[in-house]
């Protein structure tokens, strides 16, 4: 039933596109504002925050699961997940900076990033890495933040997982407690996705790139992503119209990993 949930719930994000109508999440910020409100400590905030909308969706499992010989349990299924993917258009924001990028326009590249991936402001330095190499790794993790990470979380403990990881990421936009709490939410499937660009890739190369597990997610896939495509020797100051080749690798190996994903899960169903 998992799976069949899966495969129906990809198909409508497919057909929905960046604006998709289950995407609502203004209930979130006046839910926080709620416990804040009520003088709840960043922890509890952010525990209460995900964790009681988690359990009362668990709970909901449990009870509408065998409705309508388990039509009502599966539509629950699909919504969840759905609503666990993330938001706005990844597909479109690669197309837009490598059309800067192949323009020679970094700085419009840059602008572009920055607006559209919060994540680059709030990385400040970027940890001594060059501006091309903050942008594929923000690029890297966005895209593992929003399907590779809840898909993951949906196959391991149901939709409800990949619900409360959705929700997780937005109290770490929010709370520092969560954003510890979400490095360690983030460790396996990143790993997971890293390992995978390995397979489809260079997999002596990338292997060797995996790191340490106290490495946060968006450095170890932008590490193994680089050498899974044999660029690790590529100057880090690379050119604009560079950046746009390597946009495009990066696009590929995503969809070839996405693809691995799907057949091995699809394998796991048919055989288990």
């Amino acid at each position: 039933m998992n799976f069949l949930a899966l495969i129906v719930a990809l198909a409508l994000q497919q057909f929905a596109g960046p604006h998709a109508p289950w995407h609502r999440d203004a209930w979130f910020a006046d839910w926080w504002r709620w416990l804040e409100a009520r003088g709840a400590s960043p922890v509890l905030a952010a525990t209460v925050a995900v964790l009681v909308p988690a359990l009362a969706a668990l709970w909901l499992l449990a009870v509408v699961g065998g409705w309508l010989f388990g039509l009502v349990g599966l539509a629950a299924a699909v919504l969840l997940l759905l609503y666990a993917l993330g938001r706005g258009d990844f597909n479109g924001l690669l197309a837009d900076l490598r059309v800067h990028s192949a323009a020679g326009d970094g700085e419009a590249a840059w602008l572009t990033a920055v607006e559209r991936l919060p994540q680059l402001e709030a990385e400040g330095d970027g940890g001594g890495r060059s501006p091309d190499e903050e942008l594929r790794a923000a690029l890297l993790y966005e895209a593992c933040q929003r399907w590779y990470a809840p898909v993951f979380f949906f196959v391991l403990a149901g939709p409800a997982a990949a619900f409360a990881y959705r929700l997780l990421q937005f109290a770490a936009a929010r709370s520092a407690p969560a954003q510890r709490a979400l490095f360690f939410a983030d460790w396996a499937p990143a790993r997971l996705l890293a390992l995978t660009f390995a397979v489809t890739g260079d997999f002596a190369a990338a292997s060797r790139a995996l790191g340490s597990g106290e490495e946060p997610a968006a450095s170890v896939l932008a590490a193994t992503a680089r050498r899974a495509l044999g660029a690790a020797a590529a100057s880090p100051g690379a050119a604009a119209t560079q950046l746009a080749v390597e946009l495009g690798a990066l696009e590929r190996l995503l969809a070839r990993s996405a693809g691995a994903w799907l057949i091995v899960l699809s394998l796991g169903y048919l055989l288990l």
